[in-house]
């Protein structure tokens, strides 16, 4: 990866990488969204993640940071996860996040993996705190 001169790798990356002992997120964290927390001034990162099971359906897990390079994860379970049986039934992937008053809009791809071309935009509001 190169980067351009408006941009330069921050000395600590990788900022977040897959936790072993937590199953959904064993394989990988990737594709994150980051947004200021209005008041604390934290960063919430939203990101995609994976675990090792045999189907290992992508959802989304939340982390937190004071400095937006030393983040924390604010729980040991998913915040956005797909359906059983659903439109989305398959994955939530690739969170864009959003704010407009107190309302946080994330937009997500959601994928049915029994119709697997059949990917579409999904929405999701949080109104405050988002933790």
């Amino acid at each position: 990866m190169t980067t351009s001169s408006l941009f330069e790798r921050h000395r600590a990356n990788p900022i977040l990488v897959p936790d072993p002992s937590v199953p959904w997120e064993s394989l990988v964290v990737t594709n994150a969204a980051v947004i200021e927390e209005p008041g604390t001034g934290d960063v919430l990162m939203l990101y995609r993640a994976a675990g090792h099971d045999a189907e290992h359906p992508i959802v989304l897990g939340l982390a937190r940071s004071k400095d937006g390079v030393c983040f924390e994860r604010c729980s040991g379970h998913p915040v956005i996860e797909p359906s059983e049986s659903g439109w989305d039934a398959g994955c939530v992937e690739d969170p864009r996040l959003v704010r407009k008053r107190l309302r946080t809009s994330n937009l997500c791809e959601a994928l049915n993996k029994q119709i697997r071309r059949r990917t579409r935009v999904a929405a999701t509001f949080s109104h405050p705190p988002l933790t």
